[in-house]
């Protein structure tokens, strides 16, 4: 049996481990380094890339525990530039110079 966690090595050649692991990306380039795909192939890790847009269906975070900070990660953006909108309508300003850097939020 494989151990996996925190304390634990992912050695399949030295463990006796025979069962395979699987690793689910999205398609962001960064994940598409030749380097770490092949020490995870060599790990026996077998690595799956998820469509674009698909994400919210198919990667396995991102259908429950992700799904519901992103959905109240969305809701406090949208009240802050509804609010950041009505403030410079009020006042007879230009929407066009509203900071959208999440840091601003």
């Amino acid at each position: 049996m494989c151990k996996y966690g925190p304390n634990k090595s992912v050695d399949n050649d030295s463990k006796g481990c025979d069962q395979a692991a699987l690793a689910i990306f999205d398609v962001f380039k960064a994940r598409h380094n030749e380097t770490i795909l092949e020490k995870l192939k060599a790990k026996s890790i077998n690595v799956v890339f998820v469509p674009p847009s698909c994400t919210d269906q198919l990667q396995p975070l991102d259908t429950i525990p992700n799904k519901n900070f992103k959905d109240e990660l969305k809701l406090i953006f949208q009240t802050y530039y509804s609010d950041c909108v009505a403030d410079k309508v009020k006042h007879n300003q230009s929407v066009n110079d509203i900071d959208l850097l999440t840091s601003a939020i």
